[in-house]
């Protein structure tokens, strides 16, 4: 299996923290020793891309991931522990969103 990692300075200001992207999903990522701030860097990246992404109110961000956003975890194997919280691209229809669903991190 190969993995291809790419830094993409041409989306400068989009995410800050960790973050990625499939065809289907956004993937706000948070890893801390303490399960629940892994939980909460998570939820809070993935508002932060919401909301500069598709210019959501932060408010609205936080009540559409409550709903929408399916938090795994990344890993426990070691002190560090991973979440990542799973929002469907799917939800985001309409030709004003077409385009924004196709970026790729």
């Amino acid at each position: 299996m190969k993995l291809r990692l790419t830094v993409r300075k041409d989306i400068k200001g989009l995410v800050q923290e960790p973050f990625a992207s499939t065809p289907t999903h956004w993937i706000g990522m948070g890893c801390h020793t303490d399960m629940l701030e892994s939980t909460k860097m998570a939820v809070r990246n993935a508002i932060k891309f919401l909301n500069k992404r598709y210019g959501m109110d932060e408010l609205d961000c936080y009540a559409f991931c409550s709903m929408a956003a399916d938090l795994r975890v990344t890993q426990v194997a070691d002190l560090a522990k991973g979440i990542h919280a799973m929002i469907p691209k799917s939800y985001f229809v309409g030709d004003n969103y077409a385009k924004k669903n196709t970026l790729l991190l």
